[in-house]
């Protein structure tokens, strides 16, 4: 279990490699919805990946509920973006969640129970997982997709070297997505661009360490507070939380922590986790260690 804490908000993450879980223990608990979903997928590799990563959402919110996995009421939102729909008059608080993947890996975010799924989707939480690719992406392909970010962003990135400018794009980039993320849509959709959305690091975007940064839409009149960390090596993600209004953030001037985990299978079912507390300074998290590639 990983903790974002500080003197108003709590978030708790988690990341998994789907690849190292047998993904028939999560069949049951699959709505049929979801199992029609992971029939779509041509290939074998994806569909398992879905059904894990669907699975042990399930599991984690199931958890957070007292209920059992099967019984958690999960429905698509806007532009599909997984939500908790209560019973109709419920009046109970619900966490708000999010979830993001790259390759096998999902990073898991929850929050609360909070205000509840009646909230706006905006007030959500908002996570984003990126391989940092070096051997596909080149920093010249970096630089040219920056060059769409925001004024100052494309500047900074244009003019620090090669591997800080490689570091200080996937931050942005992963903090764009998180922000993205909170409104339930992504980039390239009918939401604000790659402009719009302003990142303003509290530290250096360098590679390896937690950073604090600022999301602001001004058109949108909504502003975020972000962590940016590396959950693993090789990847950067970023968890965005919403601002109470649209001019301050409902974490200004409090310290994040972090502690990450890793939900490692143990003989193919139930999980266990692998944590530690890790400074700005320190290294990186562990491995997924026993059960997992």
């Amino acid at each position: 279990m990983a903790v974002i804490a500080d003197h108003s908000l709590r978030c708790e993450t988690w990341i998994a490699d789907c690849d190292a879980w047998d993904a028939a223990v999560f069949l049951s608990s699959l709505s049929e919805d979801e199992h029609a979903r992971a029939a779509r997928f041509h290939f074998p590799q994806d569909r398992k990946r879905f059904v894990v990563r669907r699975g042990l959402l399930r599991r984690l919110l199931g958890q957070r509920l007292a209920i059992p996995a099967k019984e958690v009421p999960l429905a698509a939102g806007h532009a599909g973006k997984p939500l908790l729909i209560p019973p109709p008059g419920d009046k109970g608080t619900w966490p708000q969640f999010n979830l993001a993947r790259s390759g096998s890996l999902t990073l898991y975010a929850l929050r609360g129970p909070g205000s509840g799924p009646a909230a706006a989707e905006s007030q959500a939480i908002g996570v984003d997982l990126e391989r940092v690719d070096s051997g596909t992406r080149t920093i010249t392909d970096l630089r040219r997709v920056a060059a769409h970010f925001a004024t100052e962003e494309a500047a900074l990135i244009a003019r620090l070297p090669d591997p800080e400018a490689a570091a200080a794009f996937y931050r942005c980039w992963t903090c764009k997505e998180a922000c993205l993320k909170c409104l339930g849509c992504g980039i390239g959709s009918d939401g604000p661009s790659l402009a719009d959305i302003v990142i303003r690091w509290e530290e250096s975007p360098s590679p390896g360490k937690r950073c604090t940064a600022r999301g602001t839409w001004a058109t949108g009149g909504l502003a975020w507070s972000l962590l940016c960390f590396s959950p693993t090596d090789g990847h950067a993600a970023a968890v965005a939380l919403p601002a109470c209004d649209g001019a301050t953030a409902a974490t200004d001037g409090d310290t994040f922590d972090i502690h990450l985990a890793w939900l490692v299978a143990v003989s193919g079912d139930q999980p266990t986790v692998h944590a530690r507390s890790v400074s700005p300074a320190a290294g990186l998290p562990p491995g997924p260690g026993p059960g997992a590639p």
